[in-house]
């Protein structure tokens, strides 16, 4: 079974992702469907309620960009220009 989606929320930067989920919830309250609402954005149509979910339970503040879990940077931000700028 071949999947109909072209691509996934994953390849989306997360500020992104929090404008976007602030617009579809935006667009529903005015009038349009869930259903256009995820065809327009070209998100699954559980992504529009789970978001609307979110929005009811949490306001605003549950639609922003959740801090991205996973080890720290062995190297400092500093270290990091240091390096850029040598390669």
């Amino acid at each position: 079974m071949k999947c109909k989606r072209n691509s996934d929320g994953r390849a989306i930067d997360h500020h992104s992702l929090q404008v976007m989920r602030q617009q579809a919830i935006k667009a529903v309250r005015e009038g349009q469907t869930v259903q256009s609402v995820a065809v327009a954005f070209g998100v699954n149509i559980r992504s529009v309620f789970r978001w609307l979910s979110d929005f009811a339970n949490g306001g605003q503040n549950a639609l922003l960009a959740k801090p991205v879990p996973g080890r720290p940077p062995r190297i400092s931000a500093e270290e990091m220009r240091w390096l850029a700028q040598a390669v």
